[in-house]
């Protein structure tokens, strides 16, 4: 079940939950793309060589699964370190990490 909001609590979203927001969108729209251009390249490399069973579409899009995966990570990797502060004071890391 969700938790209710207490009266003074404020609606606003914190940086850190915008930031992975943000991330996640870049991250899904970025790998989209990337596997719609391995899909057409193959496509293409197949109608330009006149192959019948796809070699290039399968083999690009096979291709492009860790490609993708790199560029989700890097993606998160460089929204989130702007929005998470990495020089905390040593009691203040204490702090934040739990």
């Amino acid at each position: 079940m969700g938790q209710a909001n207490k009266p003074g609590q404020s609606e606003a979203r914190s940086p850190i939950s915008l930031a992975l927001l943000a991330a996640a969108g870049l991250a899904g729209l970025l790998t989209v793309a990337i596997i719609f251009l391995a899909l057409f390249a193959g496509l293409w490399l197949d109608n330009y060589f006149a192959v019948e069973n796809h070699m290039y579409t399968f083999g690009l899009v096979c291709a492009s699964v860790p490609v993708t995966l790199m560029a989700m990570l890097w993606v998160t990797r460089v929204i989130t370190k702007r929005f998470v502060p990495t020089n905390l004071p040593k009691d203040e890391e204490d702090a934040a990490s739990g």
